[in-house]
């Protein structure tokens, strides 16, 4: 299974190398930390899972999601961040690519299920992300909630 990492920060990427020893026929194919870098890493590597915290328009955002799916189809994507924002982290699983969403602030054991979980074509989301879309799901199917929408 190969990886990319997309972070701009270098001790983040660092310590996510080191689940190599974890996960078996895991293998690091590039780490990057702006777009420009990403955009050739995906066409070159076409990996199977990119690992990506989107925060920081200047490096990574969600609108680099749509660009993710154009230049490696097959590429799942695995969000990895402290955006806890709850209309951030719906409208970031509306991409088709995204496959998991942690916090970085989960366990390794955490991180180390999603990436099998992700590799084997499921999905895996952190309780705090699991909330996040029970608590939009809810909100949807609320008459009273809808009723605060129309009357804005």
């Amino acid at each position: 299974m190969n990886i990319i990492i997309a972070d701009k920060q270098a001790i983040f990427r660092e310590g996510i190398k080191t689940f190599h020893a974890e996960i078996k026929n895991l293998k690091f194919v590039g780490e990057v930390e702006n777009k420009n870098d990403l955009k050739n890493h995906l066409i070159s590597f076409q990996p199977d899972i990119l690992l990506i915290d989107h925060q920081g328009l200047a490096d990574f955002s969600i609108l680099d999601f749509d660009l993710i799916q154009q230049y490696s189809e097959r590429t799942k994507v695995l969000v990895l961040s402290q955006d806890t924002n709850e209309i951030n982290i719906i409208s970031i699983l509306k991409f088709e690519s995204i496959k998991g969403y942690y916090l970085k602030d989960c366990s390794k054991l955490d991180l180390i299920t999603a990436i099998l979980v992700i590799e084997n074509e499921g999905k895996s989301f952190c309780n705090k992300v699991s909330e996040a879309i029970f608590n939009n799901r809810v909100k949807k199917n609320n008459p009273d909630y809808l009723l605060k929408k129309l009357t804005l």
